[in-house]
């Protein structure tokens, strides 16, 4: 009989044990994380989408004109740009560039400026927005080039081709639920966010992607 007395002790010691640690999962904050990372699926799926739709416009547009200048441009590295565009009767339209930072010479990164300002001028592509909430007259694409340029889609490519970058010069996420932030994305969003104030932040209201020309997500495409 005692040991029977001590062998039920035992187990109610540890159903006690273990009704004290076990941690019980409320089933909202669950559905809640569910619907943040199908959120975010989403969101990485829409980039990727966008960062195609844009390399193919560069491809197809842009670099034909652009390859002989870029021959010029002595080096190797990488040369990243601030492409400007506004809307206009439903396609986006070029109108400037800047430097954003380059990995070859100064006197080289200005060749290669001006070799992208005269191959972009007066062109224009078409990027739908049918499930965004905002809708914007300004656009900015933050690309990324090789210098020289490879053949699209070729061993070179994918060899030099840089890692994705998460640096502020991307794009960002206004959050201005306390404490007002800043979430700078590699991928789509606004640019020029700032924070206002404890409760505040805003942008200069224009769209903002960034990219690598010949990638999409991590992969080379194939033209």
């Amino acid at each position: 009989m005692k040991q029977i007395n001590l062998v039920c002790a035992m187990l109610a010691m540890i159903f006690v044990a273990c009704t004290q640690s076990v941690t019980p999962v409320h089933s909202g904050s669950l559905l809640e994380e569910l619907a943040g990372a199908l959120d975010r699926g989403r969101d990485v799926e829409k980039t990727i989408a966008a960062q195609v739709t844009v390399n193919h416009y560069f491809h197809s547009v842009v670099t034909p004109k652009l390859r002989a200048c870029w021959d010029r441009v002595q080096g190797e590295g990488t040369i990243e740009m601030a492409l400007n565009y506004r809307k206009s009767g439903g396609r986006w339209l070029f109108e400037s560039l800047e430097r954003i930072r380059s990995s070859v010479p100064e006197e080289q990164g200005a060749v290669a400026l001006q070799c992208m300002q005269d191959s972009a001028r007066d062109t224009s592509f078409i990027l739908e927005e049918k499930d965004s909430a905002k809708k914007f007259e300004k656009f900015v694409l933050k690309w990324t080039w090789l210098v020289p340029l490879p053949a699209e889609g070729s061993d070179e490519m994918v060899r030099r081709m840089p890692p994705n970058d998460t640096t502020a010069k991307g794009c960002a996420v206004c959050k201005p639920n306390y404490p007002a932030r800043c979430e700078w994305s590699p991928a789509g969003g606004e640019a020029g966010c700032r924070v206002d104030g404890p409760n505040a932040c805003s942008t200069d209201g224009t769209k903002c992607l960034t990219g690598t020309y010949g990638r999409a997500g991590g992969s080379v495409i194939i033209f």
